[in-house]
């Protein structure tokens, strides 16, 4: 038996560009708002691991630096999730991937021996797990004929 991705046209026919830029922007807010403070809770965690409580000297350039680059990757990446996986809601794809971010930040900084990189690769790991158990469970993986 073949699979295949099937894609009716007609729902593809109405698809309003200036909504769907309208929602991508939202989304894109929407992931700067929530993604601002796990990057700080990210960059806090690797200064912390890296110099210890030393860290408390530069520690508001380490929660501007984690804001900026949290919310700008959450700005990109939550728009690209919330597209590639229509059938999930955006309540679950933006709580399961922030989940998945922060359970992945603290296993890595604690597996990886309180290195500074392994903060960084869990939250990676995390976030890319909780999509891909998005996928599995909305079932948007593939469709079957």
């Amino acid at each position: 038996m073949r699979r295949e991705i099937t894609l009716p046209t007609e729902v593809h026919a109405r698809i309003d560009v200036a909504r769907a830029a309208g929602v991508t922007i939202g989304l894109g807010v929407t992931g700067a708002i929530a993604g601002a403070p796990l990057g700080t809770l990210l960059f806090a965690v690797m200064g912390l691991a890296e110099d210890g409580y030393d860290c408390y000297s530069y520690m508001p350039d380490v929660v501007l630096a984690g804001v900026i680059i949290g919310g700008g990757l959450g700005a990109l990446v939550l728009p690209f999730s919330a597209w590639t996986l229509p059938r999930a809601p955006v309540g679950h794809i933006l709580s399961a991937t922030a989940a998945g971010t922060v359970v992945g930040t603290l296993a890595g900084a604690l597996l990886m021996g309180l290195d500074a990189l392994g903060p960084l690769l869990g939250a990676i790991i995390g976030f890319g797990s909780a999509t891909s158990w998005l996928g599995f469970r909305t079932g948007t993986s593939f469709e079957a004929e």
